[in-house]
């Protein structure tokens, strides 16, 4: 195990909560601008808006995580420096910093606005698979395949906790829009969907149910419900505060991610079928399956305003989505040839 460099955030990471200034935008000098179809080389596994909705981050396989700007979709970045993939991305509350989660067991903290690499953490031995910073920016939290899920404390930049009696592959976190609490997906002897109280530590609850491999998990918007995705080809709502079952939908195939719609009242479903679907949660109802990726998509994520829906596909492409219409409006990328089945 990798010794843990306790304060290495402390300079890169204070005051997350000072706004952005004009001094803050991007600069596309220096050769750091790239043309507007300069995609990825790899699968991509994970995307994220950032809050302030002008920059979309996307990361790959092929070692690199890109941002692109809201809404042309140009790519004026590519934040490269790792020889292994990327398979956790998240803005800071401010958007003025982005973190990777990589397999070879690192995150790094990059500048958005210069594409400088501030930190690099020796976060685990084992890949990292999830990462999250709360909404509140007084913790970020990353989750690895092996037994592992971190808290620190960003302002200090120290690990405050490490919770490692899951015997759990994290798959997914997702932190309540209070931050008071953290939605635990994973799997290991069963599939477990935990919600730990931040505060503590403490488990609250486990939400039993699914029968398959845990890994999508998001909070809505207002804190009520809580929506995870199963390898058993359903979708569950639950009750955040009770851990109350409400609602089961059944997917197309095994899900990959679900990502609540800032009005809270949509539910976009990737999944094993190459597919993004948008459930109407008040009616249970599915409402379009939005078809073009030729592999499986495994991340999807709404723009802050709702207007955009984003995928991340094993084709080595991004899909930009019109919500209202449900009309690919972008590719980033180019497709990898699809293989056979």
């Amino acid at each position: 195990m990798r010794a843990r460099r306790r304060g290495c955030l402390a300079a890169g990471l204070c005051c997350l909560t000072v706004s952005l200034t004009s001094a803050d935008t991007f600069s596309r000098g220096a050769g750091q601008s790239e043309a507007a179809d300069s995609g990825h080389t790899g699968p991509v596994i994970a995307v994220a808006f950032s809050r302030d909705g002008r920059w979309l981050a996307s990361g790959s396989e092929d070692t690199s995580v890109k941002i692109w700007e809201v809404p042309v979709w140009h790519a004026v970045r590519t934040l490269t420096g790792e020889t292994e993939g990327v398979h956790a991305v998240a803005f800071s509350p401010d958007s003025r910093w982005v973190v990777s989660g990589n397999v070879n067991g690192t995150l790094i903290l990059w500048d958005v606005a210069t594409g400088r690499k501030l930190r690099t953490l020796a976060a685990s031995s084992f890949p990292v698979e999830a990462v999250a910073f709360s909404p509140d920016a007084r913790w970020l939290a990353w989750g690895t395949q092996h037994d592992e899920v971190k808290l620190w404390k960003v302002a200090s930049g120290t690990e405050v906790r490490s919770l490692t009696k899951h015997k759990l592959w994290v798959h997914r976190l997702a932190f309540s829009p209070d931050s008071r609490s953290l939605a635990v997906a994973g799997d290991g002897l069963k599939s477990e969907l935990s919600i730990l109280e931040v505060a503590t530590g403490h488990r609250v609850r486990t939400l039993d149910g699914h029968t398959g491999l845990i890994v999508g998990v998001a909070f809505s918007p207002d804190g009520r419900w809580l929506a995870s995705g199963s390898h058993d080809h359903t979708i569950r709502i639950w009750e955040a505060a009770t851990g109350r079952p409400v609602q089961t939908l059944t997917a197309r195939d095994w899900v990959s991610a679900v990502a609540f719609s800032p009005d809270g009242r949509w539910l976009a479903v990737a999944s094993g079928d190459k597919t993004v679907a948008l459930w109407d949660l008040p009616t249970g109802s599915e409402l379009r399956v939005l078809t073009g990726h030729i592999e499986i998509v495994w991340d999807v994520a709404f723009s802050p305003d709702g207007r955009w829906l984003a995928s991340g596909s094993q084709d080595d492409t991004v899909k930009l989505w019109a919500v209202a219409s449900g009309r690919e409006v972008r590719t980033l990328g180019h497709p990898r040839k699809s293989v056979p089945e």
